[in-house]
Formats: C-alpha cells, structure tokens, sequence
C-alpha cells in the first residue's frame, strides 16, 4: 500500500458507465445455466470516457489506505500483532536453510520515488520488456538493460488527472495475448474512488502512450489492496471492500480481454462482478488475490485465507462460458495452522518494527509443472507466525480436484531472523506454442532483525528436491526511518511494501536445463528521514540443484 501522494499529468482515460453500485446484490442475474459450480456475477460493462469529479482532500480510510494495508478489523488485527510480537522469540523453526548460492542472473536497482514511502514494488517480464511499478511512479526496461527505457508517473501510465492519487499498482504479462496489464486503486476525493486497470497495445510498449485505459467507479466505498491475475480470455481483479456503509466484504471484478493481436484500444470491455466472496464456513474470504495464468488456461483460479488465521486457505475459481463470466462457489484447502505474524525489530537507532501484515497471500502464479505428470499447479505464498517471529509458507496446490489438496508445500524460517514480504514463481517458459520447464521455483522475500537491515533474499527449488539458499542479493545500509513510520494511521510500527513480485521468464534460454523467474522487492537506503528510504530491487534467477 501507500503512504504519501505525488500528483502528475493525465491523459485520456475510459470508465465503466454500467457499473453497479457498490454493496451487496439481492438477486443475480443469470442470462443462461452456468457450468456446473458456477453462478454469474453482476454484469459491467467498461466504456469510453470518464465523467470528471472535483479533486478533494482524502477521508480518513483513504488516508490509512495510502499508509498501508487495511486489515479486516483493527482491533482484533492489533490484539493478533501484540500477542504475536510478545511470543515471537519464544518459537522455535522448523529448520535454519544454510545459505548457499542459486543462480543469480542479473541484479540491480530499481525505481525510487522519494515522495511515498514504502514503494510497494511489483514487476512482470514479458518478451522484450520489463515492467516496473511503484506507487506513483512506471519504468519500461530492455529486457536486456538495468536503465529504464522510460519512466513516468503512475498518473499517466493510467490515465488518471492529475488531482488524482494512484497506488496499490499491479503488473502482469500475459502470455496468452502478448501484453502487459496493469490495476491500481484511484482517489479522486473524500466520496470518490476508482479502481483502474488497463492493457498495453504492444508487447513492447516504449510510452506511456502504448497503453488503454479503464475506470471502474466504486463511489464513497473504497476498494482496498488490488490483486491482479487472468485467465485465458479475461483479467480479473480482486479487492477488500471498506463500504461508507454497511459491512466490509471482499469483490471480484472481471472483465474479458481485447481480441489477440489488437492494437487500439477497445471501445468496450463486458465483464461481471462477484460480491462478497465467503469461505465455505460463511466468514468473509479474506485478500482474494486472482492467479497470474501462464498457460492460457480455460479456468482461472483465486486463492484467499480467513481473516486473522486458522488451517485453511480458499480457492474459487473464475471462467468464461460463451462470453460471460462466471464465479465459483470457495473450495477449502487444508493446511497447516497459521496466524499473523509478528512485526520485524530492526537495528538502532531505528524506534519502530517492519509492519508485516495479517498472513493475508499477496501473489500467486498457475501453471503447468511437469514434475505432476504435466497437470496445472497454483503457486502461493503468505507471511505467517514462525520462527524468530514471521515466516514465510509457500503452497503448490492441485486446484482441480473438488476438495483442492497441495503437491507440495513449504516454510522458508530461521531462529535468527524474521523472514516476510515473499513473491513465489515457477520457471514455466510460455511463448506462443512453445512450452518449457516448469517443475522449479524461485521464492524471494526479505529477512531483518535487530541487529540486521531488512536484506532481499531468494531460495530455489527444483521438483521434490531439496531447496538451495538462500542467497542475499542485496542489503540494505540501515533500519527504515523515514514519514512511513509511526503515523497516525498506523502508529508504532514502519510501513513495509505489501507486496513484492516474481514472474515466469517466457523467453528463458531453452538450452538451459531450467528457467528463470525475475523478481523484484525492496531494501532501505538510509540517512533519509524527510524522504522515503526505501528503493526497489529487480533480479532474476535461475534455479540450481543443491
């Protein structure tokens, strides 16, 4: 999430004008039978234009929106981290990985932006181009380069005026359709927010003018945290909705993709949209967070986790049946037990911990792994209670049986650090027909303690083999102290990026015996206070036996 704002130049943006007011519907409406465990969701529709609204100053949830996660209720969230903090040293891990060496391709720097603080960074490759999103700020890279082709504000990358506020940014590539698609939260004032997402009309896009842009309005009621992911023909996005009434609940909004090969921008896009998504034991599926598809596949699936812990995670499932979208009931998915984690101490003089957030999963990755007899796999990951104090699990689920079970599953801990903040790929090579690899992983996430600065890290693993690392692959100079930390929104601890991003290369060296997955996260740059001190970090790497 966000902290402060930068504003920046516009340009032309198109908006839902069929969008449903926000809030619970009392009916469905179902123009045809759906497949079997699908229902249809409340259609939208995605236009040309955008009626303009005043620019205002933020409400006060807007305000704590753009200084972090929002968790489902604060009380009980503040409760969880207290008593987690307390007990965080008393843990003991399950084992201590001796640091060995992946194979790290290429590492360097990413976008900084001084005026918010963290960046939450996020990235995708595609096959020439390499995305890089922080809260207000875009950088277009050569896949072969560490210096952006171009950067620019997140306002023009979108659309949005320049009174407008822009974060909560998402990137992916997708290799169906050959382009990159990108969704942000938008604050236009006190009663207005968007959710914005859009395309770029190349796979190579050099500009911020080689994207289209789309709105959907969601009024007073504030779309929180958006996880982007897409399935064969259609992206889908998915929010923690803080209503200006009622209670907070969970959304699906999906609309279909432009025709392959298009390279305008659609005068429309029709979709539909799920309101409050539940667990199967009827309590409100938490931080629903829709899969990044490589293969092209016919269902795309959405992993989210009760709020405030338990032995599960959620799976439901989105499709496109005739050119209308439809919504899977949840799935439960039994795992190991997990609460929220405990916040990371950092070095002196720092006076705050890292927020690690609520165990919620930030990312997730489908794919076919040919280890699994070549079947789909959904790669996930979350921060959890563990080890010095925070952990991260990673799950490799089989979401097609009715009762999702995992291939395989893991915890990335030490006794002597915190570990948090992870984004979880397969190498999984798609290009058009061609189809490689698949069976390995690339786990990346940061680690601090007391007397360490956060570092970015990263493990590999290869099948059911052991895992290798982890490796450092940078440091950071110094504890994060700067306007992210302490602030009313969110007192007595220092905001950390809600997210970090690992993506499947799909144009790896096929002559290798693996491929690789490029990353991206963050690390402090210290002796900044005024100033965000937190910069992004971009690396790629390929997984290598132990």
């Amino acid at each position: 999430m966000v902290r402060h704002v930068l504003l920046a130049v516009s340009c032309a943006v198109v908006m839902l004008t069929a969008a449903v007011a926000p809030g619970f519907p009392t009916t469905r409406a179902w123009a045809s039978p759906p497949p079997a465990g699908f229902h249809h969701g409340v259609p939208e529709v995605a236009t040309a234009g955008r009626s303009p609204a005043p620019p205002g100053p933020p409400s006060a949830l807007q305000r704590a929106a753009m200084h972090g996660a929002l968790p489902f209720d604060a009380r009980t969230h503040a409760a969880a981290k207290a008593a987690a903090n307390a007990a965080a040293h008393g843990h003991s891990p399950a084992n201590t990985p001796a640091r060995t060496t992946p194979a790290i391709l290429g590492s360097s720097s990413g976008l900084y932006d001084p005026n918010w603080s963290p960046p939450d960074a996020t990235g995708a490759i595609g096959t020439t181009r390499y995305v890089e999103l922080v809260n207000s700020t875009f950088g277009i890279y050569d896949r072969t380069a560490t210096t952006p082709l171009i950067t620019g504000t997140m306002n023009a990358l979108t659309g949005a005026p320049a009174t407008s506020s822009v974060f909560d940014v998402q990137v992916l590539w997708d290799p169906a359709s050959e382009r990159f698609y990108y969704a942000a939260d938008e604050v236009v004032n006190a009663t207005t927010n968007n959710l914005d997402f859009g395309y770029s009309t190349t796979g190579s896009p050099g500009t911020a003018a080689d994207w289209c842009h789309y709105t959907k309005p969601y009024g007073a009621d504030f779309p929180d945290y958006p996880k982007l992911g897409d399935g064969d023909s259609f992206i889908t996005i998915g929010s923690n909705v803080f209503p200006s009434s009622g209670s907070t609940h969970t959304n699906l909004d999906a609309f279909l993709k432009p025709a392959n090969g298009t390279t305008d921008c659609a005068a429309s896009l029709s979709g539909a949209q799920d309101v409050g998504l539940t667990n199967p034991d009827g309590s409100v599926a938490w931080t629903p967070v829709p899969a990044n598809d490589i293969e092209g596949a016919g269902i795309e699936y959405v992993v989210a986790v009760p709020s405030g812990g338990g032995n599960s995670l959620s799976l439901f499932a989105v499709q496109n049946s005739n050119g209308t979208i439809v919504f899977s009931n949840a799935r439960s998915l039994t795992v190991r037990a997990w609460s929220p984690p405990a916040d990371v101490p950092q070095p002196s003089p720092a006076r705050f911990p890292i927020d690690t957030l609520d165990g919620r999963a930030t990312q997730a990755v489908e794919a076919v792994d040919p280890s699994q007899s070549g079947q789909l796999a959904l790669w996930t990951q979350h921060t959890v209670f563990g080890g010095a104090g925070a952990e991260v699990r990673w799950y490799e689920i089989n979401p097609t049986p009715s009762t999702p079970v995992p291939f395989q599953s893991g915890t990335q801990t030490s006794s002597s650090v915190d570990v948090f903040n992870a984004a979880i790929a397969p190498d999984r090579r798609v290009n058009g027909t061609a189809r490689k690899f698949g069976d390995a992983i690339v786990l990346g996430f940061n680690t601090g303690s007391a007397t360490q600065p956060a570092d970015v890290e990263s493990v590999t693993k290869i099948g059911s083999g052991a895992t290798v690392g982890p490796v450092v692959v940078t440091t950071s100079n110094g504890p994060v102290a700067d306007f992210g930390c302490n602030t009313p929104e969110h007192p007595g601890a220092c905001r950390w990026g809600d997210y970090a991003a690992a993506t499947p290369d799909p144009a790896s060296d096929v002559t290798q015996s693996h491929g690789v997955v490029w990353l991206t996260n963050e690390y402090v740059v210290s002796g900044k206070t005024t100033v965000n001190n937190t910069h992004s970090w971009n690396w790629s790497a390929r997984p290598a036996p132990k």
